[in-house]
């Protein structure tokens, strides 16, 4: 392909001649850029490319747009989702008592959910679907607004989307287009993508 029509997800391409690389900042100009409350936290997502979408008011199961109605034959998915996201976040007591009598390490409580098809099969809506049930916001971050053609700020990028998802408090992070970055494990990846993931 031609670099008009390769998709957003490819390797960034070396710089221009005489293009200056962003400066880098040090741990100490990191920390005090961080936001200090969520309303600022929501304001430099945005700012990223990602979007902080705010769960409805009221009952979300109500809403047209948030009940698992909206997504028509997902009924497997939704039972998943359900079982590893929701229930322990709506009644983490009960989880937690389970846990206590089988675990006796670490929790079992799911940390991520992987959608996976091809376009248009619903994931975005599955992803969006949950975050409200859950009464969560969802922050959508396509991976077109972490990369970068400079060596080491999409690294960086990615971590100032968790430290603001952390300031932002609990909510969902989805991470689109991911198989762009770490695709097939026989296809060769660059350093800089390696060090993405």
């Amino acid at each position: 392909r031609d670099k008009q029509t390769a998709p957003w997800g490819s390797m960034p391409q070396p710089p221009p001649p005489g293009a200056q690389p962003p400066a880098q900042s040090t741990p100490e100009e990191a920390e005090q850029k961080k936001p200090k409350t969520p309303d600022e936290a929501a304001k430099r997502l945005k700012q990223m490319g990602a979007r902080v979408m705010l769960p409805p008011p009221g009952d979300a199961a109500a809403n047209a747009e948030t009940s698992w109605a909206a997504l028509a034959g997902a009924t497997e998915a939704r039972l998943q989702v359900e079982e590893s996201l929701l229930l322990p976040l709506q009644h983490p007591e009960a989880f937690a008592s389970v846990r206590a009598g089988t675990r006796t390490f670490g929790t079992d409580r799911a940390a991520a959910l992987l959608f996976y098809g091809p376009p248009g099969t619903g994931k975005t809506t599955a992803a969006r679907i949950a975050a409200a049930q859950a009464g969560l916001p969802l922050v959508y971050a396509p991976l077109e607004a972490l990369m970068s053609k400079w060596f080491g700020k999409a690294e960086q990028q990615l971590a100032a989307l968790f430290d603001h998802c952390g300031t932002l408090g609990r909510c969902v992070l989805f991470l689109d287009e991911l198989d762009a970055l770490a695709g097939s494990r026989s296809r060769e990846i660059d350093e800089a993508s390696r060090r993405m993931l």
